[in-house]
């Protein structure tokens, strides 16, 4: 007899440990004196002034922010740039 799809989904639940002690977001890692930029980065992109290609502007983030010592690469710009602005 074949379990039902929410016996699974409350194996699978169990499973997965509770207690992950991951890293904290790069951005939210960053040095607090670039806060401010980060944010004005962030909402600059949802307010279009980068334009539609996410990719082109996240390669162009990930660089100035090297330059301010903010090792991230393009797709973490680009999951960064997928939060929706704060409220």
């Amino acid at each position: 007899m074949a379990k039902k799809p929410s016996d699974i989904v409350a194996e699978i639940a169990a499973a997965v440990p509770r207690n992950q002690h991951g890293q904290l977001a790069w951005h939210v890692r960053a040095e607090a004196e670039h806060g401010d930029t980060l944010a004005a980065i962030h909402a600059a992109w949802h307010a279009g002034a980068f334009g539609p290609k996410k990719i082109t502007a996240a390669r162009t983030i990930s660089a100035k922010l090297r330059t301010m010592g903010i090792a991230i690469g393009e797709q973490g710009v680009m999951n960064w740039l997928d939060l929706p602005r704060p409220s």
